[in-house]
């Protein structure tokens, strides 16, 4: 039978059978093919190689072909597109699945288990290809990845986090983000002490027969990520922070109407080694730090206040964008700094009390708030906390608050003194 000479158009099917294991799952892939008879074309001439080799160029350029490579250990992320009991499918975008069977699906791992289809993954590659032709994938190796990659999606969103605390240190607690997973697995976070909400700060802090803070120990805390270097392996959260961004809006706008120097009254809520917390109205309380408790040293605050005392403060610091108030107690009382260089001059004679003993020397309190230096090179033998002393002012510095005595020239005075007795006599 003679051919027409008209040009043919056949279509090839071509079928690529996927996952022997799974039977629903094929792909036929139709591709059309113009056959034309080389013997005629529409000038009766057959066509020359350079206007081919120019068809084949366009078509390469106007859909080239691009083949994925694998490597090993690269991570990848994918769909699941088939299980069964014994293997995930997953489309990686290669021109074959990838595979994650056999200890990966066991009970024993959490990665695999409620996979459902249309799932994303993130997977770290095996095998490039193994005998069936499959890219064979590892849920378990990539998971360090993906819990490090919602760490900063965390951190750079500012969205909260859930960690379980699984160890306590000298400066705060140990956090895990994967509790029951294997070391390998593990990332771990540290939450200082200083940076835990009040309730647990209290808690931690109550009087037990074991170690602070140890009854927090697997406990699920939520918490903010506020410093991360994965070089570092540096990873810092903060529960205090998450906390009191809640509580911004509340204060912010009884804020706005407190300035700084004015008076205001509260009822003390919480008292912690640090300070005291005054709640002047409700939900809005201000921090008395401790060096600003008395013009005294104070070294137990619940030695001088205990919760539900009502007291009056003075606002030191206001800064409602942050919800911050800053109060201070002692600030009610005149500072005696302002008055030392009139009533103890250079040379004036003082009578004082020792109150702390340094290896450089020894602090004499004149009066409430107001201590002095006794330099070792200005002492005439030992000195004990608790001793009544005299000394005199040998240098005044109000503005460094600075007071140097010397108990040496004291006791060369009383020498002269009694020399001078002496030979009246």
């Amino acid at each position: 039978m003679t051919q027409s000479m008209a040009e043919k158009k056949k279509e090839v099917k071509i079928k690529i059978k996927e996952k022997p294991a799974n039977k629903t799952a094929e792909k036929v892939v139709s591709k059309k093919e113009e056959v034309s008879d080389t013997r005629s074309t529409g000038s009766g001439q057959a066509p020359s190689k350079s206007s081919g080799a120019k068809t084949m160029a366009e078509l390469v350029k106007k859909s080239p072909l691009v083949v994925k490579t694998f490597r090993r250990g690269q991570i990848v992320e994918g769909i699941v597109i088939a299980a069964n009991k014994h293997d995930v499918f997953v489309d990686v975008g290669g021109k074959s699945e990838g595979i994650i069977s056999g200890e990966e699906l066991t009970e024993s791992r959490k990665s695999a288990q409620g996979l459902m289809l249309g799932d994303i993954v993130l997977a770290s590659v095996v095998q490039s290809e193994n005998d069936q032709g499959y890219l064979v994938l590892s849920l378990n190796r990539a998971q360090i990845e993906k819990i490090w990659r919602d760490v900063y999606a965390s951190f750079e969103k500012e969205t909260p986090l859930d960690v379980v605390v699984s160890d306590v240190t000298k400066s705060g607690l140990l956090c895990d983000l994967t509790p029951g997973s294997p070391a390998e697995e593990k990332v771990v976070g540290f939450v200082p002490f200083s940076h835990l909400d009040r309730e647990n700060y209290l808690a931690g802090t109550k009087e037990t027969t074991g170690r602070p803070f140890e009854q927090l120990l697997g406990q699920t805390l939520k918490v903010k990520v506020i410093e991360l270097d994965r070089t570092q392996r540096r990873l810092v959260f903060s529960q205090r922070k998450l906390v009191d961004e809640k509580s911004v809006a509340k204060k912010k706008d009884v804020l706005a109407n407190i300035k700084v120097g004015d008076k205001v009254k509260g009822k003390v809520t919480t008292i912690l080694p640090f300070g005291l917390f005054l709640e002047v109205q409700p939900g809005v309380e201000g921090l008395v730090h401790i060096s600003e408790i008395s013009r005294e040293r104070v070294n137990n605050i619940s030695d001088l206040y205990a919760t539900g005392n009502e007291l009056e403060a003075i606002v030191i610091d206001v800064v409602p964008e942050e919800g911050r108030l800053g109060l201070s107690l002692k600030d009610l009382t005149p500072d005696p700094w302002e008055l030392v260089s009139e009533k103890y001059p250079v040379g004036k004679k003082i009578k004082g009390k020792v109150s702390k003993i340094m290896q450089y020397g020894a602090f004499i309190t004149i009066e409430p708030g107001l201590d002095g230096l006794v330099h070792v090179s200005e002492t005439v033998g030992p000195m004990n906390i608790g001793d009544d002393t005299e000394a005199i002012v040998i240098s005044c510095d109000p503005r460094g608050k600075r007071l140097g005595l010397s108990v040496r020239k004291v006791n060369e005075e009383e020498k002269k003194s009694a020399s001078a007795k002496a030979k009246a006599d």
